[in-house]
């Protein structure tokens, strides 16, 4: 069951790992968490904005849900 939209978890910044990668990602509320464990909460529909998705080397990653605006798209979020 999809969470509601404003109660639902926001990513706002993230940390990059050595290849550019996002590694870990920084919530609306403060909360850091690693990248599986944003996995987990986006496949449980309580991240805002992502799915999860594959990377060309197949593993699961974060990807954002298009909504025209490029300010909150992951590559463009500040880093912390």
């Amino acid at each position: 069951m999809r969470v509601q939209e404003k109660e639902a978890l926001r990513i706002t910044h993230v940390r990059r790992d050595a290849d550019g990668d996002i590694a870990q990602v920084r919530l609306h509320d403060g909360t850091v968490v690693d990248l599986d464990q944003a996995i987990s909460l986006a496949d449980a529909h309580k991240i805002a904005g992502v799915m999860v998705g594959a990377a060309r080397n197949g593993r699961q990653t974060l990807k954002g849900i298009a909504d025209g605006d490029p300010e909150n798209n992951l590559q463009n979020l500040p880093e912390f």
